[in-house]
């Protein structure tokens, strides 16, 4: 089992998917007249946050590629590419995510609802 990097998993794509939409969000809120600056401020701290966990995860595979001697960069990547950390990965995570969200709604849709007294 490879541990593999902190934050590429379900939660850490979960979190970077939903801060690169609080914007989008918020815009619908703008045109409804609900947004503040406050919120705004939130909003692009999360951004920021959700930026710098990408801008680590690319550093990161190429402070790998310069690290490995030639003869094992070669098993961990292509010519065609610069970085060890491929994207492979990242999609088997986001699949996960997907279909940990859409059995979750989806047990959501066919489960009675609790009452909490």
């Amino acid at each position: 089992m490879v541990a593999g990097i902190p934050g590429t998993g379900i939660g850490g794509i979960f979190y970077l998917i939903s801060a690169l939409c609080m914007p989008l969000r918020e815009i619908t809120k703008v045109a409804r007249g609900k947004s503040s600056i406050r919120r705004w401020k939130f909003i692009m701290m999360q951004l920021g946050l959700a930026s710098g966990v990408i801008c680590g995860f690319w550093i990161t595979g190429w402070v790998l590629t310069m690290v490995l001697p030639h003869q094992t960069h070669k098993i961990f990547t292509s010519l065609s590419t610069a970085n060890v950390l491929k994207i492979k990965p990242i999609v088997v995570s986001i699949t996960v995510l997907i279909v940990v969200l859409l059995t979750a709604e989806f047990l959501g849709l066919i489960l009675p609802k609790r009452r909490l007294r």
